[in-house]
């Protein structure tokens, strides 16, 4: 019996002609940066709701009376500019399909407005003939008496030089349940009150455009989904951002430039980007993420970091483990305002960035032994400027199991003024102009390593106004390891080792110095350069000899040396 070949045959030309058109079709898929694939469109030189002669025409021209485009007329083909003008609506019916021509537009413009309510069952479609030469998009102008509508629309291949929907002036958009796909850019608003809701953009080509550029209105638990350039720009004041995604954009996920929040915005996942997740302020970044739980939303990114920068901080904002921070510039924490590092915490600071602490703002950087918290230089050639603290109104904040480091050649890691009480305990700072100006009440520097500072012309560390250190090592300090201001600076104990100049050196006045190891200073190991004689004993001086012995460290000016320790003190506790 002869067995039928045919139907396998045509089974394997059919397999040819669709690989064939497929490698074809790949040449003209569009690709967003880093070669990734955008996501899919028709092959096609005209759309095919768009394809022969019927529907209705609509020539270039301004609408000034109200009319409805049905859907039993589709494909409405809009040959220009088609301005719904003079207060007239322009009703577009559940179904309809509108083709517009390249370079054609629909603008509602002088009270003109537009609605387009589809249904789930019945959307309506905006697309252009010619898929590979787009349209130009949906433009709403002009102050209203209300606004405009879209809901249940798809609006799809867009120029790439142009934004599917822009709003301006006081013409406000209301966009439930749209669709923007394969177009250069989603949508501008910098219409007051316009909200899109419930809706997603699509794959935008421009690469040097927001697919979502808001300088005013809302974005609520929508979705922008691979974006050829940034997924979301915030540029406007009072912007509502509630919940919805951003994923899979090129370049940053989300960015601010100039724009704030509403106090009711709440957090947007960021994920699959090829770059950093959000460059945001701190207020922003504060009000959308304030919690480790929160920020793990921009996790699974290329460049899993945020980067923050001012203006001032007046709530409460926690940062984890997780989610590493970028610090371009001083991020102020002001009054009201507590930034809080848990437990490896990692921030990375650029060049004169830093953390200024004032009026009343805190910062508690609280790591443990096994997971200190990390500040350090994004490039450690630059290095960063440090932490300041200062302002008149009492306040406390901690640095304890912190790691600082590679500050730039004129900052130091710690500085406290006014009166704001630092307390740095169990922490390391390493590699830094110099270590701490400890200027304010109460300050305090325990169980600490100074290890190796750069600058010459600054102490390691500065003490004044009862600021007390305590169980601490200075070693290799490029200039003075301890500088002693005043009276009622406490010296409890310490080790000063392997500097460049003086150990330790009073200028002012004479403060009692016991329980410190001085070891192999250049210079001497305490200089007392104030007029009254300062008590000095059971010190140890690098030698059983005391200062004057065979390596021991010297001293210099009116002194009380005897007795000294004839072995080292043992600092109950280093880092």
């Amino acid at each position: 019996m002869q067995t039928d070949t045919r139907p396998f045959l045509r089974r394997i030309a059919a397999g040819v002609l669709l690989a064939a058109a497929g490698a074809l079709g790949a040449c003209d898929a569009p690709t967003a940066p880093g070669g990734r694939a955008a996501a899919a469109g028709p092959r096609m030189l005209i759309t095919p709701a768009c394809a022969g002669t019927g529907g209705q025409t609509h020539p270039a021209r301004s609408i000034t009376a109200s009319q409805t485009w049905t859907r039993a007329n589709s494909p409405h083909r809009v040959m220009g500019t088609v301005a719904v003008d003079s207060a007239a609506r322009l009703t577009i019916a559940p179904g309809a399909v509108v083709c517009f021509e390249p370079g054609a537009t629909l603008r509602a413009q002088n009270g003109g407005r537009v609605y387009a309510r589809g249904r789930d069952t019945a959307k309506i479609v905006f697309t252009g003939r010619d898929p590979a030469q787009g349209w130009a998009g949906i433009e709403l102008t002009g102050a209203p008496a209300g606004p405009s509508y879209l809901t249940n629309v798809r609006i799809e291949y867009v120029n790439v030089d142009r934004a599917a929907l822009t709003t301006r002036d006081q013409h406000s958009l209301y966009a439930d349940s749209v669709t923007i796909r394969q177009s250069g850019y989603g949508l501008e608003f910098h219409a007051p009150g316009s909200r899109f809701i419930r809706s997603a953009v699509d794959s935008t080509t421009a690469r040097w455009a927001a697919a979502v550029y808001l300088n005013a209105g809302s974005f609520e638990r929508s979705v922008v989904r691979r974006s050829a350039g940034v997924g979301m720009i915030v540029a406007g004041p009072n912007v509502l951002l509630l919940g919805g995604r951003i994923q899979e954009s090129a370049d940053v996920g989300l960015r601010f430039q100039n724009g704030t929040l509403s106090p009711y915005s709440r957090a947007v996942r960021i994920v699959g980007g090829l770059s950093y997740p959000a460059e945001l302020p701190m207020p922003a970044f504060a009000r959308l993420y304030p919690t480790p739980a929160l920020q793990d939303s921009l996790l699974g990114n290329a460049r899993d970091t945020a980067t923050l920068y001012g203006p001032p901080l007046r709530s409460m904002v926690t940062v984890g483990p997780r989610l590493p921070l970028r610090i371009g510039g001083t991020v102020v924490v002001d009054s009201g305002g507590t930034f809080i590092a848990q437990p490896g915490a990692r921030i990375f600071f650029g060049r004169f960035g830093g953390i200024s602490v004032q009026d009343g703002g805190r910062l508690w950087s609280r790591g443990s032994a096994a997971s200190p918290v990390l500040l350090t230089a994004i490039d450690p050639a630059v290095g960063w400027g440090g932490l300041h603290f200062g302002g008149w109104v009492a306040s406390t904040s901690y640095v304890t199991n912190t790691r600082l480091e590679l500050t730039g050649p004129s900052f130091g890691a710690i500085m406290a003024f006014g009166n704001h009480r630092v307390i740095v305990d169990s922490s390391v700072i390493r590699q830094t102009a110099f270590a701490a100006v400890l200027y304010s009440p109460n300050s305090r520097l325990m169980r600490t390593r100074v290890d190796t500072t750069l600058n010459s012309d600054w102490p390691a560390v500065q003490l004044a106004a009862n600021a007390r250190i305590e169980s601490t090592r200075i070693r290799a300090s490029a200039g003075i390891g301890l500088e002693v201001q005043s009276y009622d600076a406490v010296v409890a104990s310490c080790e000063i080792r392997d500097g460049e100049k003086d150990g330790i050196v009073m200028t002012n006045y004479s403060v009692p110095i016991h329980n410190c190891n001085l070891v192999n200073n250049p210079g001497v190991g305490i200089r007392n350069q104030a007029y009254s004689t300062a008590s000095v004993t059971g010190n140890w001086w690098g030698s059983t000899g005391g200062p004057a012995g065979p390596g021991g460290d010297g001293a210099g000016g009116p002194l009380i040396v005897s007795p000294w320790r004839t072995t080292p003190f043992v600092l109950p506790y280093l880092p």
